[in-house]
């Protein structure tokens, strides 16, 4: 109980942005969190975490709109200790996830234009949803003739990329729903890798406890030097008064 409610407190005190971030300041990607509550060094890829995990989470953090990215501050902590050899049935299990769940509702909902032949090659355009789907079929067929997953990285980058595409297009033409539903699957495929595990081990509440001091040691710190330079140089400006 004192664990989730230290965590709780923490969660409030960080805000998950795009890239990794800055401890000092309480701005971290979902990694670089994850790597902070292992006690590694800053960074997003901490030794911790399970490749495909750090792959698929990182590429959603990216793409994710402001307003939702704070739905992955939870999973921080289920990541430490994830490096546990466990990656070939996160692969599976994203791919199966992808064949029997995401593919069939892209497929429904954006079937007409996945067959449309655009003026513009897909390759030119930014974030093609075309090209990503084209990527995950081909690593599905690929898995299914050879019985075997294909790298662990591709896969989560690939799956994680198409969702966000998705809901990025459904934003664009206002689907609000829609694009709250791909979220979702993200949400859902990453909780089912996390809870493939050897165990996780648990983060005490004294480390949770240091990092919180830490935050509001810096946050409460007197300001720099830049800043005590700019306010005397605009102290010896002459004010004008109307």
């Amino acid at each position: 109980m004192e664990l989730d409610t230290t965590l709780e407190r923490l969660y409030e005190q960080v805000q998950l942005i795009r890239g990794v971030g800055s401890r000092n300041k309480g701005r971290l990607c979902v990694m670089s969190f994850v790597s902070w509550l292992a006690g590694e060094p800053h960074s997003d890829d901490p030794a911790t975490a399970s490749p495909i995990i750090r792959r698929f989470a990182l590429t959603i953090n990216d793409e994710m709109p402001d307003p939702v990215r704070p739905r992955l501050k939870p999973f921080a902590p289920r990541i430490v200790g994830t490096r546990d050899g466990q990656d070939a049935a996160r692969a599976r299990l994203l791919l199966d996830a992808a064949q029997q769940d995401l593919m069939p509702a892209i497929a429904f909902e954006f079937g007409p234009y996945l067959l449309i032949r655009h003026r513009t090659p897909c390759s030119q355009k930014k974030g093609c949803l075309r090209d990503s789907h084209a990527r995950v079929t081909q690593l599905i067929a690929s898995a299914m003739e050879a019985d075997a997953v294909p790298s662990c990285d591709e896969t989560a980058s690939a799956i994680a990329l198409l969702i966000a595409r998705c809901a990025h297009r459904a934003r664009d033409v206002g689907a609000l729903n829609r694009e709250e539903w791909y979220w979702g699957r993200a949400i859902a495929y990453l909780d089912a890798m996390c809870a493939i595990s050897a165990g996780t081990p648990k983060i005490s509440c004294e480390r949770l406890r240091a990092i919180t001091s830490s935050l509001h040691e810096s946050r409460s710190a007197p300001r720099g030097r830049g800043a005590g330079f700019i306010s005397h140089i605009r102290s010896l400006m002459p004010s004008y008064v109307n």
